[in-house]
């Protein structure tokens, strides 16, 4: 197994190492391995005020390897060079991009959990479209007959069931 440093750069610029090849020493991520391209690269890692962070970097698949490299500041300091982005990076970066589309604008996303914030917002559009119209009646509930769910306004969220015309049953 190939070492890969990890140094933590105290407040007053004392520098210590982490074990990394001693398990007793180490917790599991001392088992993810480097990225030898950026292609293969999921994780990154880098320093955060006194700690070392391992941050996803793209969707990982069910199974698939986690691989890991430093982010750019945090390679300057250590004296290592961060992993290179070829023309196929770019490419893959751009199909990926596209793999996640929203229905009701076209925008793209990366990650599932992007597209499901972004839908938020157009739920948040319908809500307020609603309130513009309905005028309001109820204090608590409205009905959205159009996407077919009431919505808590105190807590902003989706309630699932039967629609009313505006009132409490």
């Amino acid at each position: 197994r190939k070492c890969f440093p990890l140094m933590l750069e105290n407040c007053d610029g004392t520098v210590k190492y982490f074990e990394t090849e001693d398990e007793n020493k180490c917790n599991w991520m001392m088992f993810v391995r480097p990225a030898k391209t950026f292609a293969e690269q999921n994780l990154v890692v880098f320093q955060h005020k006194q700690d070392i962070y391992f941050n996803v970097t793209r969707l990982i698949e069910c199974k698939q390897e986690l691989k890991v490299w430093y982010a750019a500041h945090y390679a300057e300091r250590l004296g290592v060079k961060p992993l290179n982005m070829t023309e196929e990076d770019l490419q893959a970066l751009d199909e990926e991009d596209s793999k996640f589309g929203c229905f009701e604008c076209s925008r793209k996303f990366r990650s599932s959990a992007a597209l499901q914030q972004h839908l938020i917002s157009h739920d948040n559009d319908d809500i307020k479209d609603f309130d513009d119209d309905a005028g309001g009646d109820d204090e608590d509930f409205n009905a959205n007959e159009e996407v077919g769910r009431k919505v808590d306004k105190q807590k902003g969220t989706f309630l699932h069931g039967r629609l009313t015309q505006g009132k409490r049953r």
